[in-house]
């Protein structure tokens, strides 16, 4: 009977500390050294108890398959948190990606508006020399015109001269 309320306050007492690992699993990242120290702790705590499990048949089946659940939702838990920080590395992965993307783009509008502002200047350089040839050509049509009129009038003197 002593045997039995010592095994009972083991489980007890294993039942806790397996029901905190659970927590702290779910709550937050487990330090892997501290969770591998506590995982061979529990595991030959677990050990120890099957074996006095077998010295006390009335009770022992029922506290082995617990301590096997425990242990099953330990791993499980364990794995759900590796599976969580593989996730989380995959998303940093994408959002450094992401901001590698975003940081090119500034690059490249940065460039494009250069070479925007470039073309503009050319254009009104363009367009400033485009004003200044027509104005020079429409002055050039003109004295041409003027000179034609002083040549048909040169030209009618000497008509009138012959």
């Amino acid at each position: 009977e002593g045997e039995v309320r010592q095994l009972k306050e083991q489980v007890s007492a294993l039942e806790a500390a397996s029901a905190s690992v659970a927590k702290a699993l779910r709550d937050a990242e487990v330090d892997m050294s501290a969770a591998d120290v506590f995982r061979k702790k529990t595991e030959s705590e677990v050990a120890d108890l099957r074996e006095q499990v077998k010295q006390s048949e009335s009770k022992g089946k029922i506290q082995e398959v617990e301590l096997v659940r425990y242990h099953t939702e330990m791993s499980e838990l364990r794995s759900q948190l590796e599976q969580s920080r593989s996730e989380q590395e995959e998303l940093k992965t994408s959002l450094n990606e992401l901001k590698t993307r975003e940081e090119i783009q500034e690059v490249e509008l940065v460039q494009y508006s250069s070479e925007v502002s470039k073309v503009k200047e050319e254009l009104n350089e363009v367009m400033q020399l485009k004003e200044t040839s027509e104005k020079d050509l429409k002055a050039a049509v003109e004295q041409a015109r003027v000179q034609e009129l002083e040549l048909v009038g040169y030209h009618e003197k000497v008509l009138k001269l012959k």
